[in-house]
């Protein structure tokens, strides 16, 4: 075994840690750790197009919630699952919470990319406040194929073809807290959406699930899912420049096994712009479906047979 020293020379640099956002190291250190104590940016970041896309979509979702009593009653006149319309509207509600905070975090991360970047955590509070605007977008999509799902239950037939996918779901009952009932947006589920929509035969009810495909299969959206897988259950990468390089440190020709040591990390920094704008182009391809699917949504209840009480528009 053979230990391989690269360092040329004695290393100047320290290892440092800071706690504030506006703290700078000092020259030739290396910053190994830091705990941010806010990730509040008061630079100011106007409004753009999107912006407001993404608010007025997010707002018309949160008030499909007012409607919750009345289409409970509505749906049980037309012999819907007690319980069925409340929680339907309920999910509807609160993935357009969930949208809203993502369009929050969002600007919060172009806050920090549009700083003057002088202090030592920008990066640091630019990129989680960037992955905070996805996870939150990854819970408002499962929202959309969880409401999704729950809507094709309207149908006995597309009904069938669901609980035969998703035996462990126990029906999908109204406010079940099986695992299985709630499922996750991904191309799996979406196909089965698609195949219960089918079987319906109704043009509406096609493009509403086909909202939720389209997403699913949209390369900005698994972009985003990509980040988050990484960042969840593999080994998400540091920030700090003194960080741990994810790469191994040895190498081998099958017969011996050499490990190099560099003076400093050879770790390379992810890029808090790159992983902004694909969260941002993740997050307009999920705003995209869900104006899309409530657009056809009062057609597509009138087609599963539950007519659909009038839907609220969004507000300035």
């Amino acid at each position: 075994m053979d230990w391989t020293d690269a360092r040329p020379q004695r290393s100047k640099e320290k290892n440092v840690s800071v706690t504030s956002p506006e703290m700078n190291i000092p020259d030739g250190a290396q910053l190994v750790a830091i705990v941010l104590d806010t990730m509040y940016c008061n630079t100011k970041v106007a409004r753009s197009v999107h912006d407001n896309e993404l608010a007025d979509t997010a707002l018309q979702w949160q008030r499909f919630g007012r409607l919750a009593s009345a289409l409970e009653m509505h749906g049980a006149m037309h012999g819907v699952e007690n319980g069925r319309m409340t929680e339907f509207a309920g999910r509807i509600a609160s993935a357009g919470e969930q949208l809203g905070l993502a369009a929050t975090a969002s600007r919060d991360a172009k806050r920090w990319l549009d700083s003057e970047r002088a202090s030592t955590g920008w990066m640091v509070a630019a990129r989680a406040t960037t992955e905070i605007s996805g996870y939150f977008a990854i819970s408002a999509a499962h929202g959309l194929a969880n409401v999704t799902l729950r809507m094709l239950m309207f149908n006995p037939t597309s009904a069938a073809i669901i609980k035969a996918e998703h035996k462990r779901a126990g029906g999908f009952a109204p406010f079940s807290d099986a695992r299985a009932a709630w499922q996750p947006i991904n191309v799996v589920v979406a196909g089965t959406i698609d195949v219960a929509a089918a079987s319906v035969g109704k043009p509406a009810v096609e493009a509403l699930a086909g909202c939720v495909s389209d997403l699913a299969k949209d390369v900005r959206w698994q972009t985003l899912v990509a980040h988050r897988d990484v960042d969840f259950h593999r080994w998400r990468s540091q920030t700090m420049p003194g960080g741990v390089a994810q790469e191994n440190p040895w190498e081998t020709d099958g017969e011996t096994s050499s490990m190099t040591v560099y003076a400093q990390s050879t770790h390379e920094v992810p890029d808090p712009e790159h992983l902004a704008r694909d969260s941002d182009e993740g997050l307009e391809a999920l705003s995209i479906a869900m104006r899309g699917w409530m657009a056809k949504l009062p057609e597509a209840l009138r087609d599963l047979g539950v007519p659909a009480l009038e839907i609220p528009e969004s507000d300035t």
